[in-house]
């Protein structure tokens, strides 16, 4: 047959880059790929956290905080763009 011999009937071959290994494994599906970023990211998503290391910080004292009223909070997003990125310097529309 013809196709036995053209080249792109056969199975490719893995590209010439270093593939991610997940237990000793090859990751080529997207699913294989899924379950190792799971497995990675997320093993110690049920563990409890030991949070006695925060006892031996020392406690920072109080300070007021004059509360801010709705005129200042309207004066302050009164020139802000609704196209202009969110950042130090910007703030959207949809975060007000």
């Amino acid at each position: 047959r013809v196709w036995d011999v053209v080249a792109w009937t056969k199975p490719r071959a893995l590209p010439m880059y270093k593939s991610l290994m997940h237990e000793g494994r090859p990751l080529v599906e997207l699913d294989e790929l899924w379950e190792a970023v799971n497995a990675t990211y997320n093993s110690a998503a049920h563990r409890e956290v030991d949070m006695t290391f925060l006892d031996e910080l020392p406690q920072a004292e109080m300070r007021d905080f004059p509360p801010i009223s709705m005129q200042e909070l309207r004066d302050a997003v009164a020139n802000v763009s609704s196209r202009s990125a969110p950042g130090s310097d910007h703030l959207r529309w949809p975060y007000v």
